[in-house]
């Protein structure tokens, strides 16, 4: 049987049709296999990073647990020592306690209220303590001690209504006139003892020395006392019975400080090895001023307080080391 020509052609155009799509449909079938296969490591590597983030959060979780831990502990720490300070009557101490573990009851959120509210009344309670000490001190005319007492209270108890308290009483005690004169007598008291007590001591160093074997020297007064002190301890010795004088002449401690001085400026002797040793002190003062500004290499300044002691002090025992320094940066 004889075939046509368009018949021919219409078969081969059918016959690569088919293996066209045959062809096609291999490729989909491939491509839709990678697809496949992208999709299930794509869901791999979604399930890795959630392990990841997951760890990652639960790690979070445990050091923020730590730090919370470890704050908790810093907090009960605290609430101890403050409880223990406002026990021993370390007030000041208490104070600076209770203001940390207030902040860390902050960071904490609702942990730690109630303590820091107890801790916080037993606190005020002892301030309130000390006031009322302070109030009765005050009643007493022991006024050093109530005015002692009232600025402890406003020192440790800042930003709390206590302290206006006590400031109020305060403000009130300085006005009051007897409390002055008391003040007054009580300042120059405790100058005074001073005084008396670096006597005392040099008075028992001379009895030390002086002891005989067998008959009991005569103890020595203030000023034999005073008369053999090194000369520097003698001039602080004579300025603070002089401003004991000049302050506090009205006061019982200031009449028996113009007492001893009076003794002490009856010694002719005294007072004008007094005044020669305070006036070789101020020489050694420009003197040395001028060997600093020789190191410093502030050469001019150096010169003019050597020449400050060569013209104003020549009989000084400085004067001669003066002009040496002159002479040297000079260059004669």
């Amino acid at each position: 049987m004889k075939i046509s020509r368009s018949a021919c052609t219409i078969l081969a155009v059918s016959l690569a049709s088919l293996l066209l799509s045959g062809s096609r449909l291999g490729l989909i079938s491939h491509a839709m296999a990678e697809t496949a296969a992208e999709r299930r490591e794509r869901q791999r590597r979604r399930e890795r990073l959630l392990e990841r983030q997951r760890q990652e959060e639960q790690k979070r979780a445990e050091a923020i647990a730590r730090l919370r831990q470890a704050a908790e502990k810093n907090f009960n720490d605290a609430v101890d020592k403050a409880r223990q300070a406002v026990g021993s009557g370390d007030l000041a101490k208490a104070r600076k306690l209770i203001d940390s573990a207030a902040k860390q009851a902050r960071i904490l959120g609702d942990y730690g209220k109630v303590d820091i509210e107890a801790l916080a009344s037993e606190f005020e309670d002892a301030c309130r303590k000390l006031l009322e000490t302070a109030n009765s001190n005050y009643e007493a005319q022991r006024y050093v001690e109530a005015m002692q007492g009232y600025e402890q209270v406003i020192r440790v108890t800042q930003g709390l209504p206590i302290a206006k308290e006590a400031g109020d009483k305060l403000q009130a005690m300085k006005k009051d006139p007897a409390v002055r004169t008391a003040l007054h007598e009580a300042e120059a008291a405790k100058t005074y003892s001073t005084v008396t007590a670096t006597i005392e001591a040099q008075r028992k160093k001379l009895i030390e020395r002086s002891k005989p074997k067998e008959q009991p020297a005569k103890e020595p007064g203030d000023v034999d006392a005073i008369a053999y002190m090194s000369m520097p301890n003698k001039v602080n010795i004579i300025k603070k019975l002089q401003f004991l004088k000049k302050q506090y002449g009205d006061t019982e401690a200031g009449k028996s400080a113009v007492e001893l001085l009076a003794k002490l400026e009856a010694d002719e002797a005294l007072m004008e090895a007094v005044r020669q040793w305070e006036a070789e002190e101020k020489v050694r003062q420009i003197f040395q001023m001028g060997e600093m500004y020789q190191k410093a290499e502030f050469y001019d300044k150096a010169i003019a307080q050597y020449t400050q002691v060569v013209k104003d002090h020549p009989a000084s025992k400085y004067a001669a080391k003066a002009r040496a320094r002159l002479a040297d940066l000079k260059g004669e």
